[in-house]
């Protein structure tokens, strides 16, 4: 009995045990549901408040456990993580990531520089990740393709508020199994593509921007979802966007993308589809190629609502057999023509025109079944601009022919901005339904302008007709690109400050006298200031308003910089004490919007660099003066203009 009453006093104490260690383990779990990283925090710290914050956020990864979330307080972070589990990495604003010489590395990646590694480990199918509020930057490549901000293999991701910049390789790789959603996010300036989908997941990308990438703005093997995004100002062999598997787009705008190789700009810029591809309510405009390119058997297209203008060599280029659809469309005003090789037996296996579509040269015919596009010389369309929505649009003058032309698709009942279709008694052709409420908005918009002026009449057909004997003939060849007319010289009605960017805001380069003529180079996407050659070398900005008119349509849509934050206000002196024992005073200003610091001058000389939110100084300077103190706001993006002030001498 005695034995028996030991033993099980054991199992009671090894029961206890155990509980208590599950217990334990539990507690552990529940504390590593949340983490906390600062730039003031460190990695003896148990990461479990603000205050014991750690000091890396690989560090509070490795101890989190599965579906913690990671709070990132404000700061710069120069690291590359390998995130192998479940979580939620949410930054406050202006938190940077950032790879390149001197990161923190993850041993597991040190053959590779990705800032973010997003996978499950290989016993795990796959991962559920969100990050928001983050900016990632500075990826190096060190061997291979590599290189990119963001690689995503095998995990399900939410992008929310991310901006992913200045990458050697891709803004964002996706190569593994999982969903993706992309969310009012920025994909800028990385030496790869912008997004490259390699992998068929699925993906939506959403009121996001993807501009000035050097490999094509979004590679994608994949399916993609695309709602109410701009993709512009991106370099490569296609330029803007290059599907070669299934992608869907509404209410985009895809402008000003360009094609580094010449002998391409007929079939490539805007957007070149290998796959299958639906575009409904988007605008394609200004890309210095071709708008829309539907290129090899596999190539599948449908165009609903669609404003294609302005392009440097044809709206639409056709180049191979596959199957083409453009249903109420607007085609106009492209350099070389509007549909080029479009609707030629050989390469069309589909009925091409459906609804009511509009071109400006004549060019949209089916030479087979005489099925051919509307087309007016004068379309009256105006300007590439802000009519309202997310995204650019060219809106429709008042008296245009694509007002209330075309019956309505009963799936579509908004254009790309949102307004409602119809506001007639018909839907309007092209990506824009014109309203009464902004004729005064739109009155004051350029029309544009053909690039030729051959008087044609104008015939609205709508389905099956007979062509006119006065049509062109079929072009037989591909036609070289023509020469992109002489930009213009603009001459300043007064004397004018031109700045570094498109507003004044911009620190000031140089300045011209009246009467000066210099060389136009750009404009931006409101028509409002213009990229201009310094005679000296470089360039700089000035506001429209400053020269005599020319027209603004002769000119390209350039990428415009990032704003540096406004100038400080009411720098003033809070109070001040002259006595034999020193000089003490206290400066104060009002805090400005999107800051990372402030620069404080005395005399010239920096005296000090402050954190961002920071309103008040205290200084010592030697007895004496007057002093003056100037005071400026920084940002990644630049310094703004300095604001000063004098205060008195002291002398006791």
């Amino acid at each position: 009995m005695k034995i028996f009453n030991v033993f099980i006093r054991w199992i009671f104490l090894l029961t206890i045990l155990s509980l208590s260690l599950i217990a334990c383990t539990l507690l552990d779990s529940i504390r590593n549901l949340e983490l906390f990283v600062s730039p003031t925090g460190s990695d003896e710290n148990d990461c479990q408040t603000v205050e014991r914050a750690c000091r890396h956020i690989r560090t509070a990864v490795e101890r989190a456990a599965p579906n913690s979330i990671i709070r990132i307080a404000p700061g710069r972070y120069q690291e590359n993580i390998w995130v192998d589990r479940s979580l939620q990495l949410l930054g406050e604003e202006g938190v940077i990531l950032e790879g390149g010489e001197g990161a923190r590395r993850d041993p597991r990646l040190l053959e590779h520089d990705f800032v973010l590694f997003i996978s499950a480990r290989r016993e795990e199918r796959t991962i559920q990740v969100r990050i928001e509020n983050l900016t990632i930057q500075n990826s190096r490549r060190i061997d291979g393709p590599h290189g990119s901000g963001i690689h995503k293999g095998n995990a399900e991701l939410v992008l929310k508020n991310v901006t992913v910049q200045n990458n050697e390789g891709p803004g964002l790789l996706v190569v593994g199994e999982g969903n993706l959603i992309v969310d009012n996010s920025r994909f800028l300036n990385n030496g790869g593509a912008g997004i490259e989908i390699t992998h068929r997941a699925n993906i939506l990308v959403k009121n996001s921007l993807v501009e000035g990438n050097r490999q094509n703005g979004i590679v994608n093997e994949g399916v993609l979802v695309m709602h109410d995004s701009t993709i512009r100002a991106n370099s490569g062999q296609e330029g803007g966007i290059e599907n070669r598997s299934d992608a869907s787009i509404y209410g985009s705008t895809i402008y000003d993308n360009n094609v580094d190789d010449a002998s391409r700009r007929s079939y490539s810029g805007g957007i070149t589809n290998y796959g299958q591809i639906l575009l409904v309510n988007t605008t394609i405009s200004s890309n210095r190629g071709a708008g829309f390119s539907n290129i090899g058997p596999e190539a599948n297209a449908n165009l609903i609502h669609v404003t294609i203008a302005q392009n440097l060599t044809h709206g639409i280029s056709i180049s191979g057999e596959n199957s083409f659809r453009m249903q109420n469309s607007l085609v106009v005003f492209n350099n070389n023509q509007d549909c080029y090789s479009l609707f030629l037996t050989a390469s069309i296996t589909t009925s091409p025109l459906a609804g009511v579509n509009i071109d400006s040269d004549n060019s949209c015919l089916d030479y087979d079944t005489n099925q051919r596009a509307s087309w007016d010389f004068n379309p009256g369309v105006g300007s590439l601009g802000n009519y309202g929505g997310s995204t650019l649009t060219h809106p429709l003058l008042l008296g245009s022919p694509a007002i209330d032309a075309a019956d309505c698709p009963s799936e579509i009942t908004t254009d790309q901005r949102g307004v409602a279709r119809p506001q007639g008694e018909r839907c309007d052709v092209g990506a824009f339904e014109w309203n009464i409420e902004l004729v005064d908005e739109i009155a004051i918009t350029p029309p544009l302008i053909a690039p030729t002026a051959t008087p044609f009449a104008i015939v609205a057909v709508e389905g099956t007709v007979t062509p006119s004997p006065t049509l062109p003939a079929v072009p037989t060849f591909i036609p070289t690109e023509t020469s992109t007319p002489g930009l213009p010289l603009i001459v300043f009605t007064q004397n004018a400050n031109c700045r570094k960017g498109p507003s004044t805001v911009f620190k000031v380069v140089t300045t011209f006298e009246q009467g000066k003529q210099v060389q136009a180079l750009g404009r931006n996407a409101e028509n409002t200031w213009l990229l201009v050659a310094i005679p000296s070398g470089g360039e700089c900005w000035v506001a429209v308003s400053l020269i005599e008119p020319i027209d603004l349509v002769l000119l390209p849509l350039v990428p415009t910089p990032i704003p540096p934050p406004p100038p400080p206000s009411q720098l003033s002196l809070d109070s001040s004490q002259c006595s034999p024992n020193g000089y003490v005073l206290v400066l104060r200003w009002q805090d400005v919007n999107g800051e990372s610091g402030y620069r404080l001058y005395r005399d010239g000389a920096l005296l000090a660099t402050l954190a961002a939110n920071t309103t008040s100084y205290k200084d010592n300077p030697p007895l004496g003066g007057p002093y003056t103190y100037t005071l400026e706001a920084f940002s990644e993006a630049g310094s703004s203009l300095p604001v000063q002030l004098q205060v008195p001498k002291c002398k006791p």
